[in-house]
C-alpha cells in the first residue's frame, strides 16, 4: 500500500471531506452493534450464572472474534466516494498525529476530498 501524508494532500489542493469516512462506518455498524451486543449479554448471562461456562466462554470468544473480523474486513474495503460513486484510492498516512499506529486516507482525485480512518491506536485497536 503506498503512504501520503495530510499536509502532501492539502498542498496539492484537496480538502477533508469528514462526511466520506462515515459512509464506511455506516456499512460496518450493524455487525459491530450486533458483535457488541453479543459480547455484553454473554458476558452478564456467564457472570450472572445463568448459562453455563462453556457457553458462556463461547458466546464471548465467538463475538470478540467476529468483532475483529469486522475490523479487518472494514480496513481492507474499498469504499465508494459520496462525491463521484467511484472507488476511493487507499493510502496509509506516513506521518499520522501522536498516538496513532495505524491510519488510512481515502482519497477521490476526482472531486479533490480526502477522509481519514484510525484503525490502531497506541494502546487499543479502534473498531466502528
Amino acid at each position: 500500500m503506498q503512504s501520503t501524508t495530510v499536509n502532501e494532500l492539502l498542498s496539492k489542493g484537496f480538502s477533508e471531506d469528514p462526511l466520506g469516512v462515515k459512509a464506511l462506518q455506516r456499512r460496518f455498524a450493524v455487525p459491530f452493534a450486533l458483535g457488541v451486543g453479543v459480547f455484553v449479554l454473554g458476558f452478564a448471562l456467564w457472570m450472572l450464572n445463568r448459562i453455563g461456562d462453556g457457553v458462556g466462554v463461547s458466546l464471548i470468544a465467538g463475538s470478540w472474534c467476529f468483532l475483529v473480523l469486522t475490523a479487518v474486513c472494514m480496513y481492507k474495503s474499498c469504499p465508494r466516494s459520496t462525491h463521484t460513486g467511484k472507488p476511493l484510492l487507499k493510502y496509509k498516512n506516513s506521518s499520522p498525529d501522536s498516538g496513532v499506529i495505524l491510519e488510512l486516507i481515502y482519497v477521490c482525485p476526482d472531486s479533490k476530498t480526502f477522509s481519514r480512518r484510525v484503525y490502531v491506536a497506541k494502546g487499543h485497536a479502534v473498531g466502528g
